[in-house]
């Protein structure tokens, strides 16, 4: 276990150094260093203290350590100087208009999804039960997903403008997320919002590093108990108890795959091609590597839609051994680097919801990564943001 506190210097320096070098704490550098920490120190911790067959290897801790270093080194590398917008305009700030328009459409797709269930049905089951449901109907789950982008419009004109209009529409579309993310018991969603909020106060002044610090600690530990507790508390269907599966699961399939020597000729695609292909296709019809884990290690558990995560670690060793890994990671430092050197309005909005899907590249493969943070974020973010402007420019152009 001697790697393990090697690995634990690496995690806390580069946290460390990104904490102080980064203006803000919500950076994607920090985020990912918190992210490794969590996932990567924290997880292999805990999994050497469960009862399990399972014993973690050296190397695994060994990978995790070059995944790091990689992710870091090639971050800084790229990110030397601020890039200067593509385009310049005038007015950047999305308006509350579209904000309303993509919550409308959003809450539409929510109510027809629960119609189309049943309005007890939706609220009684499991999040197990949920998943085949989410999966058959993923294009109104696309939809639902843009109130999200909402009440990251409806609170940067809050904190703007200090109007009441923005206020009305940022309490509401709160509410909203709360009641979604207890009923769904989502512990994802709840990570989203708090960046959402997290994110634009920092921005603004609101809140300080060491507030976000403890804020973010406190939230870690909460989502532990999160699931217990509500699948107790909505449906009593468990006692309340600490869960860390969330952070250990990619442990389990790594070791997995190693023990069984699993190498890119028994996998069922090329998953680096497949990320590419969701660029241009929503659902490509191949199965992601998640999925197909699911369907060959644990049969008795497959139901459309559940996955058991994956782990970015081990993919990209499968591919191309220890390099591969290097080059996964750097490929993960140089995306972050890129986005976060550029400070326009556009890419603020869009680098909240890549804090979010950043913690998909430690406990699933890279085509998760890309076709959520993609499809979901940065596809309608650009649609609404040009749309936006071209409304605002014909409106100058009548007056």
């Amino acid at each position: 276990m001697d790697y393990i506190y090697i690995l634990l210097f690496v995690n806390i320096s580069f946290l460390v150094i990104a904490i102080v070098k980064e203006k803000y704490l919500f950076s994607l550098n920090t985020i990912f260093n918190a992210y490794a920490l969590l996932y990567f120190f924290y997880g292999l911790f805990v999994f050497n203290f469960r009862p399990s067959e399972m014993n973690i290897k050296t190397e695994l801790i060994t990978l995790a350590i070059i995944a790091v270093i990689s992710f870091n080194l090639t971050y800084y590398i790229f990110k030397k100087k601020i890039i200067k917008p593509l385009f310049k305009f005038e007015e950047t700030t999305l308006s509350n208009s579209v904000g309303i328009i993509l919550m409308v459409i959003g809450l539409s797709a929510e109510l027809i999804l629960i119609l189309k269930v049943g309005p007890i049905n939706f609220l009684t089951m499991d999040r197990y039960e949920r998943f085949p449901i989410l999966k058959q109907n993923d294009y109104l789950v696309y939809l639902i997903n843009l109130i999200n982008i909402s009440l990251a419009i409806f609170l940067n004109n809050y904190l703007k403008y200090k109007d009441d209009f923005s206020k009305k529409l940022l309490y509401f579309c709160t509410l909203h997320n709360i009641l979604y993310f207890i009923l769904m018991i989502s512990r994802s969603h709840l990570l989203l919002n708090f960046i959402i909020f997290g994110y634009l106060l920092e921005r603004y002044n609101k809140l300080k590093k060491k507030s976000i610090i403890i804020y973010g600690s406190v939230l870690v530990f909460v989502m532990f108990f999160y699931k217990s507790f509500l699948y107790s508390v909505l449906l009593g269907k468990s006692e309340i108890y600490f869960n860390y599966g969330e952070v250990v699961n990619w442990i389990r399939n790594s070791i997995l795959l190693f023990n069984l020597g699993i190498d890119s000729n028994d996998l069922p695609n090329n998953s680096y091609l497949l990320a590419l292909k969701s660029l241009f296709v929503l659902s490509p019809k191949e199965d992601a590597l998640s999925e197909w884990f699911v369907y060959t290690f644990f049969p008795s558990q497959a139901t459309e839609g559940f996955t058991m995560g994956f782990s970015g670690l081990i993919e990209g060793y499968l591919y191309m051994n220890t390099l591969g890994v290097v080059l996964h990671f750097a490929l993960i430092g140089f995306i972050c680097a890129m986005f976060e050197k550029r400070e326009t309005d556009l890419f603020t909005i869009i680098k909240i919801f890549l804090l979010y899907t950043l913690y998909k590249v430690f406990r699933s493969e890279i085509y998760n990564f890309v076709k959520s943070s993609y499809w979901y974020y940065i596809v309608p973010i650009l649609g609404v943001y040009f749309f936006d402007y071209l409304a605002k420019s014909v409106i100058r152009r009548k007056k």
